[in-house]
């Protein structure tokens, strides 16, 4: 087996970028609204400098990233007159069309001049007696016309399909707005933005990142040591569960409210669970390089739109976890990995993320073991996690 790697981390994570980036759309609407936090990753900063593009009437640039362009197709259509936003070519191939209907549905007029250019025409909001909304594809468009909600001279009324599909990422979305001072009603299947919404606070402090916790909370569960300063006691985020996810699986955790540190051990015998991921899908693919090194075998639930996220994380797990010489298989919407702690990890491993910021995090953990990898294009972490290799080390 390869050198087992020795991992301390003591210090403060990034703000989430979820919550600023629903912060800053709140913001545009509002510029009294004070943030509180900092993160220099690439997502939130293409959203502060599509703001400000926005603000002087010039094109938006999301770059690779998926939630900076559907908040700002939502933001962009509160605007009167024409919008462009652009982006990386393979940006505009994933799954939009979802908010492009609802936003047709509003009166916008949403056309593609180029094929990774988006112009949006519109004479605000048309708002219709209700808006029916299938969160299969992404929770993200329903949350783009929460967070472009505020002001409306007319109720707003969603109706929520069948499908739950990452729902705890719109319920977080509402839990934002609420905070923030947004009324909202919300039933079963039906959300209802009453009018005329506006902030009621000048000030909002945004958590520390959870997937990024996360992450590094897996590094010392597989070899070491971290503690996580300003660590809230609850948190809006859904990857929050991962604490509750590490002591299932055997890790050592622990929580002093009073110092706000949470503190993560090695675990010394990591057990399979059988876990839906309905809720918490960004987790997926460390997670599943932790099963690997799990006593017996782990199942996954409640992944299927993987497959539409910055790469296929499904098979691009599957491959991951094949290269060093593991098991894994998914069929019939459940993946399963059968772990081998004691198994010798192959060497000598060239990974490609695939233009994939949470791949890369997963091939660098299973290095933490033993493994070989050499993994490239390593600045994707920059989307979500630009400090991640200064904390792990360079792969």
């Amino acid at each position: 087996m390869g050198q087992i790697k020795d991992f301390q981390f003591s210090g403060q994570i990034s703000s989430s970028k979820s919550l600023m980036n629903r912060a800053l759309i709140v913001q545009s609407y509002f510029e009294d609204l004070i943030i509180h936090g900092h993160s220099q990753c690439d997502d939130v900063v293409k959203m502060q400098k599509a703001l400000f593009a926005m603000k002087q009437n010039e094109p938006m640039d999301c770059g690779a990233a998926g939630t900076t362009l559907r908040f700002l197709m939502g933001r962009a259509s509160r605007l009167v007159g024409e919008s462009t936003l652009f982006g990386d070519e393979r940006l505009f191939r994933r799954p939009h069309q979802g908010l492009i209907d609802l936003l047709k549905a509003l009166s916008v007029s949403v056309d593609f001049p180029e094929k990774n250019y988006m112009r949006i025409r519109s004479q605000s909001w048309k708002i219709p007696d209700s808006l029916d909304i299938d969160l299969t594809q992404s929770s993200q468009f329903a949350s783009s016309l929460i967070l472009n909600a505020w002001s409306l001279p007319k109720d707003l009324h969603l109706k929520i399909g069948s499908s739950k599909n990452s729902y705890s990422y719109l319920k977080m979305t509402m839990d934002l707005v609420q905070q923030l001072g947004m009324k909202v009603e919300n039933s079963e299947n039906e959300i209802t933005i009453p009018k005329g919404q506006t902030i009621n606070i000048k000030d909002y402090k945004a958590e520390p990142d959870m997937s990024s916790c996360f992450c590094i909370a897996a590094f010392a569960a597989l070899a070491g040591i971290a503690e996580i300063h300003e660590f809230p006691k609850t948190s809006l985020q859904p990857d929050f569960a991962f604490m509750d996810i590490l002591q299932k699986m055997n890790v050592p955790v622990s929580y002093d409210e009073e110092k706000r540190i949470l503190k993560i051990n090695k675990a010394y015998q990591l057990k399979a669970i059988n876990i839906d991921l309905t809720d918490n899908p960004d987790m997926f693919p460390v997670l599943a390089v932790m099963m690997s090194q799990a006593e017996g075998v782990s199942q996954v639930t409640g992944i299927e739109h993987l497959v539409h996220k910055e790469s296929n994380r499904i098979r691009n797990t599957q491959d991951l976890i094949a290269s060093v010489g593991g098991k894994s298989h998914y069929e019939n919407k459940v993946f399963q990995i059968k772990g081998h702690p004691e198994q010798e990890l192959n060497q000598g491993i060239s990974f490609d993320p695939d233009e994939d910021h949470r791949m890369a995090m997963a091939a660098a953990l299973f290095n933490q073991p033993g493994a070989g990898i050499n993994i490239s294009h390593t600045s994707v972490v920059n989307k979500s996690f630009p400090e991640f290799w200064s904390i792990v080390g360079e792969s």
